[in-house]
């Protein structure tokens, strides 16, 4: 074992680029939905835990946002959705995994009703839940396959029950990159929610990533006042994310 080290320079866990609750900011601009988050995550300590192996315990959080497109360059707050938590990450060579706790709450916005949409009836509670995620990934050159599990500890007014994900990122020549993922849940009737990205990245002098592209998104409302609702698009999409393998 090596020595403690506070705040580890380097992200031991990759970016699963297609998962829409990643922590990274975006902006997603498509004809049904305007879609932009906030959100970082930072190594607070860590250290080796091995030859070629290294740990690491950290803060994430964010907020994820829906507008709507309604023209006029007006974007109505229709949905407002925050998460912080805990992960704790491991690399061993070609190796990845993070056991995060993560809370999550949900929220409708002022727009949801100026645009004309009222609240369903379940919305109208308090929608929060607190969560147990492990995700495990391996590289095989440029491609990083993933697999995730997930068990709600906590949740009020919905949103409980267990999870899983399934994904690909691929880092490709000339800055080109692609990644698919795939989740579903039993609280949305194990509904499968598929998510793509697609395009050119920049990697910064610095720990960050510029991300140009296309995005897609087919299945269950990723806000969670809105899950039971079905949420279809194609779009442009730009993103900066922390720097981590792959490359």
């Amino acid at each position: 074992m090596g020595a403690l080290l506070f705040l580890p320079a380097a992200a031991l866990h990759p970016t699963l680029v297609a998962d829409p609750r990643e922590p990274r900011s975006t902006v997603t601009v498509a004809r049904a939905a305007v879609l932009a988050s906030l959100a970082d995550e930072l190594p607070v300590v860590g250290g080796e835990a091995g030859p070629g192996a290294a740990w690491s315990l950290g803060v994430l959080a964010g907020v994820f946002m829906g507008f709507d497109p309604g023209g006029e360059l007006t974007f109505n707050l229709l949905t407002f959705d925050g998460a912080f938590g805990l992960p704790l990450d491991l690399r061993a060579g070609p190796w990845n995994a993070r056991l995060a706790w993560v809370h999550e709450s949900a929220h409708l916005a002022d727009g949801y009703r100026v645009s004309g949409g009222r609240p369903p009836e379940d919305a109208l509670g308090t929608w929060s839940r607190e969560a147990l995620r492990l995700q495990v990934a391996r590289e095989f050159g440029g491609f990083l396959p993933y697999l995730g599990a997930q068990g709600v500890t906590h949740a009020v007014d919905r949103g409980a029950g267990v999870g899983g994900q399934a994904g690909l990122v691929w880092a490709g020549p000339r800055h080109l990159f692609a990644a698919l993922d795939v989740r579903a849940e039993s609280d949305t009737a194990w509904r499968p929610a598929l998510s793509a990205e697609a395009g050119l990245a920049w990697r910064g002098e610095g720990s960050r990533v510029l991300r140009l592209g296309v995005a897609a998104y087919a299945g269950p409302q990723p806000a969670g006042r809105l899950r039971d609702e079905e949420l279809r698009y194609v779009g442009l999409r730009l993103g900066v994310d922390r720097d981590g393998p792959p490359g």
